[in-house]
């Protein structure tokens, strides 16, 4: 008997190894293991996996832009009805983005590098639209130079010589919409000043739009488009690689080796350079993870905040968006986004109202940003226009993440550019003040299926295989302590 109460407690005791073994690698040892491999596969290191998907991203962009068709404009010019809009789209492209490091610190904590982005229409997932469709909209560069040169108190001046400019003929009684093809206003440009009699007036224009990104200089006038300053590079910028510190991954510090734009008030808040470009963040992320996230092309940095689990192709993830006040009135940034440029409806230069954002200082152009059909906008302007039906599912922006190692599975940006609309000067002399919706536009990323596969779901069954280790560990050594003491009270 006493043999096999000695075996027994050997046998309890191997148990107890065993079992405490188990506990000690899944709540101690493995932890650090993992974490330690995360750090290892997110950073920024040169000749990682993860380094050459962040210089050559693997899936591209989509840009999707939706016009607003005006379907009364003789009307809103004559008669100053309500503006009815009926959206058009999408026209979609593929947006390619390429990054190219020119310097590298010595500590190989900060990468310094120029971005490339081209963009290819995507005629089979645009549909039925195609880049010669003509829409019925806003004549935004005649409304732009209108309004700049309000802003220089000569609209006699603009009066003379407008419709020459935009050769318009003295008998258009709707002169502030026209009818153009998509692919002029969003990258070949929409061509004017091309009148050699107006040629000092559109030598004043040139030095007027001279640093707005959405005027160029031509051999034979000025062309407008929305996006084709977005084509090429963008400039320098310098970012963390996470090598010495892993929650500063991606973070921008430096961009065209500024630390502050002059979008906003000057070296306030809203111009500092901060946040991440939206493609890659820091791994350790949970429920009270926020991130801000600086949108190059419109000079606008907004903070991401939790808002739900999501799960993406069977992979679990949190959901964060921009927060409902990023463009209101209680933001607590607000009083640096006012620039007081572009006039209200009324004509005042004051801080724009909620869910508005004067973008003069960003794009040189009198053009307002919004969220899409305008959500979340004041209910008094947007109720001076109809055909708008804004959505949150719809409409808001936002990225997800899978958790751990913090790669994006989805994101969506979604913003709208308008005009305000005022009786100013003769040819508008009708109008009723109004918010005119141009177009709204989305940039949306997939995670690929390969990215899944080769990082996602190997991490995440490494993980799984180390789980499994644990609880084996802590069943078997579980299970030989039981039987050790149901052979010590055998053995009595």
């Amino acid at each position: 008997m006493c043999k096999c109460i000695v075996v027994s407690i050997l046998f309890a005791l191997l148990g107890i190894a065993v079992l405490v073994i188990g506990l000690v690698l899944g709540f101690a040892v493995f932890d650090i293991v993992i974490d330690d491999e995360i750090r290892e596969i997110t950073r920024l290191e040169i000749g990682t996996p993860q380094y050459n998907r962040w210089t050559e991203p693997p899936h591209p962009i989509f840009l999707k832009v939706y016009f607003f068709n005006i379907t009364n404009s003789d009307l809103v010019t004559i008669n100053g009805s309500k503006p009815i809009v009926e959206e058009i789209g999408p026209y979609v492209y593929r947006q390619y983005r390429t990054r190219f490091v020119v310097n590298i610190t010595e500590d190989n904590d900060i990468l310094t590098y120029t971005r490339s982005k081209n963009f290819q229409f995507d005629s089979e997932a645009s549909g039925n639209y195609n880049l010669d469709d003509t829409i019925r909209v806003l004549n935004v560069p005649l409304l732009a130079t209108l309004q700049m040169f309000e802003m220089h108190d000569n609209l006699s001046y603009f009066d003379e010589h407008w419709r020459a400019a935009f050769d318009i003929a003295d008998d258009e009684t709707d002169p502030l919409f026209h009818t153009v093809s998509v692919e002029q206003y969003l990258f070949d440009g929409y061509k004017f000043c091309t009148n050699l009699s107006v040629q000092a007036f559109c030598n004043d224009l040139n030095s007027l739009f001279a640093h707005s990104k959405m005027f160029k200089a031509t051999e034979n006038g000025i062309a407008f488009s929305f996006f084709d300053y977005r084509n090429g590079e963008n400039g320098n910028f310098e970012i963390f690689s996470g090598i010495n510190q892993i929650n500063n991954l991606g973070r921008i510090q430096r961009w065209n080796n500024q630390e502050y734009m002059d979008a906003w008030v000057e070296e306030s808040v809203c111009n500092q350079i901060r946040g991440t470009d939206s493609t890659i963040f820091p791994p350790f992320n949970d429920q009270d993870s926020s991130f801000d996230v600086l949108y190059s092309d419109i000079c606008r940095i907004f903070n991401l905040v939790y808002d739900k689990q999501i799960s993406f192709k069977e992979i679990q993830g949190n959901r964060y968006t921009l927060r409902a006040e990023a463009l209101s009135i209680f933001s607590p940034n607000r009083w640096c986004h006012c620039i007081n440029i572009t006039k209200n409806l009324d004509g005042e230069n004051m801080c724009l109202p909620n869910g508005f954002e004067d973008m003069y200082g960003c794009l040189g152009i009198n053009l307002v940003l919004s969220f899409p059909h305008l959500f979340l906008a004041d209910n008094t302007y947007a109720s001076t226009v109809d055909g708008l039906n804004s959505s949150q599912t719809r409409h808001r922006s936002y990225v997800e993440l899978e958790p751990q190692l913090g790669i994006p599975l989805t994101t969506a940006k979604r913003m709208q550019y308008n005009m305000f609309l005022r009786n100013n000067t003769n040819i508008t002399q009708y109008v009723t003040p109004a918010v005119i919706p141009i177009l709204w536009f989305e940039e949306v990323m997939e995670i690929s299926q390969e990215l899944i596969d080769d990082t996602i779901n190997s991490f995440l069954n490494w993980t799984l295989a180390l789980e499994i280790v644990t609880w084996v560990l802590v069943g078997v050594g579980a299970a030989i302590l039981v039987i050790s003491i149901i052979g010590c009270l055998c053995c009595r």
